[in-house]
């Protein structure tokens, strides 16, 4: 957070980090209680994403971009779903991965 630009992350998302403390500009610095509770967190969340649906749309196992990118959005909605789901699939989402140009990115079409 203190390394990216100020307009990385959209409002929403910024107080999203705000309410558990962590602000542009300012130590994180989270006591013994929140240090718990971000632990705890951790660990559902990632059990969470992990037990999403092994079968997809594709019927091959591989997770497609749903939406045709890398937003996985539907509209003005955000599929988190497909985002968490695609993240334990590859390491990371970059536009590159579903770029539609051949030489820059993984889609052929």
């Amino acid at each position: 957070m203190q390394h990216e630009p100020a307009d990385a992350f959209d409002p929403e998302t910024v107080g999203l980090f705000s309410s558990i403390g962590i602000k542009k500009g300012k130590p994180f610095a989270p006591d013994a209680r929140m240090k718990a509770t971000l632990t705890d967190a951790v660990a559902v969340g990632n059990a969470t994403a992990k037990s999403g649906p092994v079968s997809t749309p594709t019927g091959n196992g591989s997770p497609p971009f749903v939406g045709g990118s890398s937003h996985f959005a539907d509209g003005a909605e955000r599929m988190l779903d497909a985002r968490a789901m695609f993240h334990y699939y590859a390491t990371g989402i970059t536009p590159a991965m579903a770029a539609a140009k051949p030489g820059t990115g993984s889609a052929t079409r």
